[in-house]
Protein backbone atom coordinates (compact mmCIF):
# COMPACT_ATOMS: atom_id res chain seq x y z
CA UNK A 1 0.00 0.00 0.00
CA UNK A 2 1.31 3.51 -0.83
CA UNK A 3 2.67 5.65 1.95
CA UNK A 4 0.25 8.34 3.59
CA UNK A 5 -2.66 6.08 2.48
CA UNK A 6 -5.30 5.21 4.70
CA UNK A 7 -6.54 1.46 4.69
CA UNK A 8 -10.14 0.71 4.90
CA UNK A 9 -11.88 -0.39 7.50
CA UNK A 10 -13.63 -3.74 6.89
CA UNK A 11 -17.10 -2.28 6.59
CA UNK A 12 -16.51 0.61 4.15
CA UNK A 13 -14.78 -2.05 2.33
CA UNK A 14 -17.62 -3.93 1.65
CA UNK A 15 -19.99 -1.37 0.86
CA UNK A 16 -17.48 -0.22 -1.80
CA UNK A 17 -17.06 -4.15 -2.83
CA UNK A 18 -21.14 -3.68 -3.46
CA UNK A 19 -20.54 -0.46 -5.59
CA UNK A 20 -17.71 -1.62 -7.37
CA UNK A 21 -18.91 -4.99 -8.47
CA UNK A 22 -23.09 -3.46 -9.67
CA UNK A 23 -21.34 -0.52 -11.34
CA UNK A 24 -18.88 -2.41 -13.10
CA UNK A 25 -22.22 -5.48 -13.70
CA UNK A 26 -24.05 -3.08 -15.11
CA UNK A 27 -21.62 -1.09 -17.45
CA UNK A 28 -21.18 -4.33 -18.92
CA UNK A 29 -24.74 -5.16 -19.45
CA UNK A 30 -25.23 -1.85 -20.79
CA UNK A 31 -22.59 -2.30 -22.99
CA UNK A 32 -21.01 1.27 -22.07
CA UNK A 33 -17.06 1.74 -21.83
CA UNK A 34 -16.62 4.00 -18.84
CA UNK A 35 -15.49 6.93 -20.85
CA UNK A 36 -19.26 6.97 -22.07
CA UNK A 37 -20.52 7.09 -18.88
CA UNK A 38 -18.38 10.25 -17.88
CA UNK A 39 -19.31 12.08 -21.02
CA UNK A 40 -23.31 11.21 -20.64
CA UNK A 41 -23.08 12.38 -16.48
CA UNK A 42 -20.50 15.11 -16.43
CA UNK A 43 -18.89 12.91 -13.86
CA UNK A 44 -15.03 13.21 -14.06
CA UNK A 45 -13.61 9.95 -15.64
CA UNK A 46 -11.11 9.46 -12.73
CA UNK A 47 -13.91 10.03 -10.37
CA UNK A 48 -15.91 7.02 -11.93
CA UNK A 49 -13.06 5.15 -12.19
CA UNK A 50 -12.22 5.46 -8.59
CA UNK A 51 -15.64 4.18 -7.80
CA UNK A 52 -14.82 0.85 -9.82
CA UNK A 53 -11.86 0.03 -7.75
CA UNK A 54 -11.57 -0.90 -3.86
CA UNK A 55 -8.30 0.41 -2.70
CA UNK A 56 -7.17 3.18 0.01
CA UNK A 57 -8.50 6.04 -1.27
CA UNK A 58 -11.84 5.24 -2.95
CA UNK A 59 -14.59 7.01 -2.09
CA UNK A 60 -18.76 6.48 -2.47
CA UNK A 61 -20.97 8.40 -5.08
CA UNK A 62 -22.36 11.39 -3.52
CA UNK A 63 -26.27 11.39 -4.22
CA UNK A 64 -25.88 13.73 -6.97
CA UNK A 65 -23.36 11.25 -8.50
CA UNK A 66 -25.54 8.46 -7.71
CA UNK A 67 -28.49 9.79 -9.33
CA UNK A 68 -26.57 10.86 -12.51
CA UNK A 69 -25.23 7.41 -13.16
CA UNK A 70 -28.53 5.69 -12.01
CA UNK A 71 -30.22 7.94 -15.06
CA UNK A 72 -27.45 7.08 -17.85
CA UNK A 73 -27.70 3.55 -16.66
CA UNK A 74 -31.53 3.11 -17.07
CA UNK A 75 -31.50 1.86 -13.42
CA UNK A 76 -32.06 2.50 -10.26
CA UNK A 77 -30.06 4.01 -7.53
CA UNK A 78 -30.14 0.96 -4.89
CA UNK A 79 -29.59 -1.03 -7.95
CA UNK A 80 -25.78 0.60 -7.71
CA UNK A 81 -25.44 1.41 -3.90
CA UNK A 82 -28.01 -0.25 -2.12
CA UNK A 83 -26.52 1.07 1.42
CA UNK A 84 -26.22 4.60 0.32
CA UNK A 85 -29.92 5.05 -0.72
CA UNK A 86 -31.35 3.12 2.32
CA UNK A 87 -29.84 6.06 4.43
CA UNK A 88 -31.16 8.70 1.58
CA UNK A 89 -34.69 7.37 2.43
CA UNK A 90 -34.09 6.59 6.33
CA UNK A 91 -32.97 10.20 6.20
CA UNK A 92 -35.89 12.08 4.36
CA UNK A 93 -38.49 9.84 6.52
CA UNK A 94 -37.00 11.82 9.34
CA UNK A 95 -38.33 14.58 8.19
CA UNK A 96 -42.01 13.59 9.13
CA UNK A 97 -42.13 14.29 12.82
CA UNK A 98 -43.89 10.94 14.22
CA UNK A 99 -40.67 8.76 12.20
CA UNK A 100 -38.33 11.72 14.37
CA UNK A 101 -40.16 10.44 17.39
CA UNK A 102 -40.15 6.45 16.89
CA UNK A 103 -36.40 7.50 16.25
CA UNK A 104 -35.83 8.97 19.54
CA UNK A 105 -37.39 6.53 21.36
CA UNK A 106 -35.67 3.48 19.90
CA UNK A 107 -32.16 5.36 20.19
CA UNK A 108 -32.90 6.01 23.88
CA UNK A 109 -34.20 2.18 24.38
CA UNK A 110 -30.95 0.95 22.19
CA UNK A 111 -28.33 2.83 24.60
CA UNK A 112 -29.70 1.84 27.89
CA UNK A 113 -29.97 -1.48 26.46
CA UNK A 114 -25.87 -1.14 26.52
CA UNK A 115 -26.34 -0.14 29.87
CA UNK A 116 -24.00 3.19 28.97
CA UNK A 117 -24.63 6.96 30.20
CA UNK A 118 -25.43 9.30 27.34
CA UNK A 119 -22.02 10.94 28.15
CA UNK A 120 -20.21 6.95 27.82
CA UNK A 121 -21.95 6.79 24.66
CA UNK A 122 -21.16 9.96 23.46
CA UNK A 123 -17.12 9.00 24.06
CA UNK A 124 -17.60 5.62 22.96
CA UNK A 125 -18.85 7.06 19.33
CA UNK A 126 -16.91 10.12 19.20
CA UNK A 127 -19.68 12.49 18.72
CA UNK A 128 -20.84 15.28 21.09
CA UNK A 129 -23.33 14.90 23.92
CA UNK A 130 -25.44 18.17 22.34
CA UNK A 131 -25.71 16.10 18.73
CA UNK A 132 -26.71 13.03 20.69
CA UNK A 133 -29.32 14.94 23.62
CA UNK A 134 -30.61 16.50 20.07
CA UNK A 135 -31.89 13.06 18.50
CA UNK A 136 -32.65 11.40 21.73
CA UNK A 137 -35.25 14.06 22.33
CA UNK A 138 -35.80 14.45 18.69
CA UNK A 139 -35.02 18.03 18.44
CA UNK A 140 -32.09 17.74 15.74
CA UNK A 141 -32.75 15.31 12.52
CA UNK A 142 -29.06 13.20 12.32
CA UNK A 143 -27.20 13.94 8.85
CA UNK A 144 -26.66 10.67 6.67
CA UNK A 145 -23.42 9.92 7.96
CA UNK A 146 -24.88 9.95 11.61
CA UNK A 147 -27.34 7.32 10.80
CA UNK A 148 -24.50 5.05 9.18
CA UNK A 149 -22.36 5.60 12.56
CA UNK A 150 -25.23 4.18 14.51
CA UNK A 151 -26.44 1.37 12.58
CA UNK A 152 -22.50 0.48 12.21
CA UNK A 153 -22.03 0.75 16.26
CA UNK A 154 -25.58 -1.38 16.96
CA UNK A 155 -25.01 -3.35 13.58
CA UNK A 156 -28.75 -3.36 13.26
CA UNK A 157 -29.65 -2.17 9.58
CA UNK A 158 -30.42 1.78 9.55
CA UNK A 159 -34.28 1.32 8.35
CA UNK A 160 -34.95 -0.68 11.59
CA UNK A 161 -34.41 2.42 13.71
CA UNK A 162 -37.64 3.26 11.93
CA UNK A 163 -39.64 0.41 12.90
CA UNK A 164 -41.91 1.10 15.67
CA UNK A 165 -41.32 -2.81 16.52
CA UNK A 166 -37.91 -2.94 16.92
CA UNK A 167 -36.67 -6.24 19.52
CA UNK A 168 -33.81 -3.64 21.06
CA UNK A 169 -32.79 -6.69 23.02
CA UNK A 170 -32.17 -8.85 19.64
CA UNK A 171 -30.41 -5.91 18.28
CA UNK A 172 -27.96 -5.65 20.55
CA UNK A 173 -27.79 -9.30 21.79
CA UNK A 174 -26.48 -10.27 17.88
CA UNK A 175 -22.86 -8.55 18.20
CA UNK A 176 -22.19 -9.63 22.26
CA UNK A 177 -22.95 -13.40 21.21
CA UNK A 178 -20.11 -12.63 19.00
CA UNK A 179 -18.01 -10.64 21.66
CA UNK A 180 -18.01 -13.73 24.03
CA UNK A 181 -15.57 -15.75 21.56
CA UNK A 182 -13.10 -12.99 21.26
CA UNK A 183 -10.40 -12.29 24.08
CA UNK A 184 -11.31 -9.35 26.62
CA UNK A 185 -7.78 -7.83 26.95
CA UNK A 186 -8.25 -6.44 23.47
CA UNK A 187 -9.57 -2.89 22.42
CA UNK A 188 -13.08 -2.03 21.59
CA UNK A 189 -11.89 -1.03 17.99
CA UNK A 190 -10.00 -4.42 17.91
CA UNK A 191 -13.45 -5.96 18.46
CA UNK A 192 -15.00 -3.74 16.01
CA UNK A 193 -12.60 -4.90 13.12
CA UNK A 194 -13.16 -8.60 14.13
CA UNK A 195 -17.31 -8.30 14.33
CA UNK A 196 -16.38 -6.24 10.77
CA UNK A 197 -14.25 -8.99 9.33
CA UNK A 198 -16.50 -11.62 10.10
CA UNK A 199 -19.40 -9.82 8.09
CA UNK A 200 -16.67 -9.13 5.01
CA UNK A 201 -16.34 -12.80 5.28
CA UNK A 202 -20.54 -13.26 4.81
CA UNK A 203 -20.68 -10.72 2.35
CA UNK A 204 -18.09 -12.91 0.28
CA UNK A 205 -19.65 -16.16 0.69
CA UNK A 206 -23.13 -14.45 -0.58
CA UNK A 207 -21.43 -13.23 -3.80
CA UNK A 208 -19.84 -16.97 -4.17
CA UNK A 209 -22.95 -18.31 -3.87
CA UNK A 210 -24.59 -16.14 -6.28
CA UNK A 211 -21.79 -15.56 -9.34
CA UNK A 212 -19.40 -18.95 -8.61
CA UNK A 213 -16.79 -16.52 -7.72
Amino acid sequence: MAKGRKELSLAARIRRERVKENLNELLKKRGMTQKELAEKTGIAYATINNYRRVYAQSSLPSKKNLLAMAKALNCEPDEIDPSYLQFVVTNDKLDDKENLKIFSSNLQALISREGLTYKEFCENLGISYRALWGWATGEIKPSEESLELLSKHFRIPIKDLLNTSIDTEEATKRPFEILQHIPSNLSKEDKDQIIDFIEFIKFKNKRKARNGY
